[in-house]
């Protein structure tokens, strides 16, 4: 039988996109808005990607909740934690486990408006070469949304010291991460402190991106 020509990093691309984005939610006692939260994400159009859902030592039912979903669907994985370790370890417990090239933080008590938002961020990151990609979000209050999140402009491979509206660091669950990025920088999130880690985390990131 005659050898054939081996294109290893086409191979390798292959390897990496059979999961493009992995999504990570976080959950402590969130029973009260986590079927919304992750029904939003069982209706993206994007077929091909993972939720790392992690049970951070609920004590609701929670934990039963994310079980359902992860029974009659196999792109959802739940981890249970053995303890409460806090928004910043379960993050990155969720990291940990994750397959896919690109990754993405979703909280349990929010949802995605649109069934094309992965689909949309993971073709825009690609398409850009991006190593981080910034999008927005609505507030939403007794049933209605309000206002956008961030203030919104467009902008394509800036850094974050030439445009001071990137210098809003709240919010990690509004930007889309390289995995390769995360990685090769390094990143996590600071378990030493459960408040205000996601300003910690992206000052730390966006510089670097």
């Amino acid at each position: 039988m005659n050898d054939l020509p081996i294109d290893r990093d086409n191979d390798i691309e292959q390897a990496i996109d059979k999961v493009p984005v992995s999504v990570i939610v976080p959950i402590y006692n969130a029973a009260s808005f986590l079927k919304t939260c992750l029904k939003s994400i069982e209706m993206q159009t994007l077929v091909n990607y993972e939720v790392i859902m992690v049970n951070d030592g609920s004590t609701d039912n929670s934990q039963a909740i994310a079980q359902q979903f992860a029974e009659r669907d196999d792109r959802f994985k739940l981890i249970n934690l053995n303890a409460n370790c806090g928004l910043p370890g379960a993050r990155n417990a969720g990291v940990k486990e994750a397959r896919g090239s690109y990754l993405l933080h979703l909280d349990s008590d929010d949802f995605w408006l649109d069934s094309r938002t992965l689909e949309v961020l993971y073709t825009t990151a690609r398409l850009e070469g991006a190593d981080i990609l910034r999008f927005n979000g609505r507030n939403y209050e007794n049933g209605e949304l309000g206002t956008t999140v961030i203030s919104s402009f467009n902008a394509v491979n800036i850094s974050l010291a030439s445009n001071k509206a990137l210098w809003v660091f709240r919010s990690v669950f509004l930007f889309f991460f390289n995995r390769r990025f995360i990685e090769e920088n390094q990143l996590s999130f600071d378990e030493n402190c459960n408040i205000g880690e996601d300003g910690i985390f992206l000052s730390k990131a966006l510089p670097l991106a």
